[in-house]
């Protein structure tokens, strides 16, 4: 079910999407599907109770964690630049 849940994201997109919003919302939309996933096996798999707020948080930690490397990223894209 989950693993249908991400093949089927591609489908969702807005139309004339010329700011690549579309993109975003898959990708927050799969972070999402991806921290309920990880509280499902911790709860299930490793018997420990997990609370939504736990859940909540794990997603804020992937949220920010993937804006930490974009931003390294983008940094040293601009730092190449100087060198060609």
């Amino acid at each position: 079910m989950i693993t249908d849940l991400i093949r089927g994201i591609t489908a969702l997109s807005f139309e004339d999407d010329l700011t690549r919003d579309s993109e975003r919302l898959r990708i927050l939309v799969s972070m999402t599907i991806w921290a309920i996933w990880k509280s499902r096996n911790k709860n299930t798999l490793q018997d420990q109770v997990v609370t939504p707020n736990e859940t909540r948080e794990t997603l804020k930690e992937m949220i920010r964690d993937i804006i930490r490397k974009s931003w390294n990223s983008t940094r040293l894209m601009e730092g190449r630049e100087g060198l060609t």
